[in-house]
């Protein structure tokens, strides 16, 4: 039932990400609001196993796996009662596509655990944030080069 239920998530995510919308539109959106669990949720990692599995499997041909993962996976968290926020560092732009990584955290923590490394890589200064993303400039770009006229 899960596994129905993360499937019918990610082509929602889908949808929307080949939309006109704009990121905060589509996170609005796609992640939902927090609703009142009357049971306490017990164990978000089985979630997100299952949203990995889904999300990485050959047979969804799906780039930006960690963008889909994050709101797949906070959607699924949110309908629990979890306030998860969805994180986003950009690292570069070309014309084609954004470079850079997503991820989910709640209560300031990463979710998925196994990719917290990659969280840690990502994280720097943060330069903006709503209630439901966290943008980030990386560690690499949050200080300034050498010989960079500061205002």
């Amino acid at each position: 039932m899960l596994e129905l239920r993360v499937l019918w998530q990610v082509l929602r995510v889908a949808r929307l990400l080949r939309s006109d919308r704009t990121l905060p539109e589509v996170a609005a959106v796609a992640l939902g609001p927090v609703r009142r669990s009357r049971a306490a949720f017990r164990d978000h990692r089985r979630v997100a196993r299952a949203v990995r599995r889904l999300v990485s499997t050959h047979r969804m041909p799906i780039r930006r796996q960690c963008l889909y993962r994050s709101l797949v996976l906070g959607r699924l968290l949110r309908q629990r009662g979890l306030d998860a926020r969805l994180n986003v560092c950009l690292t570069g732009l070309d014309q084609e596509r954004a470079a850079g990584h997503a991820w989910l955290t709640v209560d300031g923590k990463p979710v998925d655990k196994r990719r917290a490394v990659d969280e840690d890589r990502y994280r720097g200064r943060v330069l903006g944030h709503s209630d439901l993303i966290c943008y980030w400039l990386p560690v690499a770009a949050s200080a300034p080069s050498e010989g960079a006229a500061l205002d």
